[in-house]
């Protein structure tokens, strides 16, 4: 077996309503509990690694913030904000494309999912994941099930 470290793979699953949060009293973390954890996660477990998805309530709660161009980002002289030359850098934009309606395990009702992304990059741009192989050959790409054109 040959192992190749391609860098760090997350996937993100959002939601948005109302939690509990509670602070453990010993080591001063927080716990959130409610649907919409439950729900964040099994969105999160529906998306591919690399790839953010959203409900359609959270992607119209955050649509007007996340399309607000920043001017530029404090993060001191020389750090993230600065884009050549001293340019302060402007946010890309978020866009996202329905992807329908899931029956998720543990919820009743179907859910509308997007999948969201930087305007400057395409859906489909993002890497695919590679099948497992135990010989030095190329690997080949996993179909898509959610996009089977």
């Amino acid at each position: 077996h040959k192992l190749l470290f391609r860098g760090l793979r997350v996937k993100v699953g959002i939601d948005c309503g109302p939690l509990c949060a509670d602070l453990h009293a010993v080591t001063g973390r927080v716990t959130y509990r409610g649907k919409v954890m439950n729900r964040a996660a099994r969105i999160c477990g529906s998306a591919k690694s690399g790839q953010v998805w959203a409900s359609s309530g959270a992607w119209d709660a955050a649509q007007h913030d996340l399309n607000t161009r920043v001017g530029s980002l404090s993060y001191g002289p020389g750090g993230a904000d600065q884009a050549g030359g001293g340019t302060p850098a402007a946010a890309p934009l978020v866009a996202a494309t329905n992807l329908g309606s899931f029956k998720l395990k543990g919820i009743k009702e179907d859910m509308s999912l997007m999948r969201c992304f930087y305007e400057e990059t395409e859906p489909s741009v993002h890497p695919p994941r590679l099948a497992m192989s135990s010989s030095s050959t190329p690997r080949q790409p996993l179909p898509d099930p959610h996009n089977l054109a």
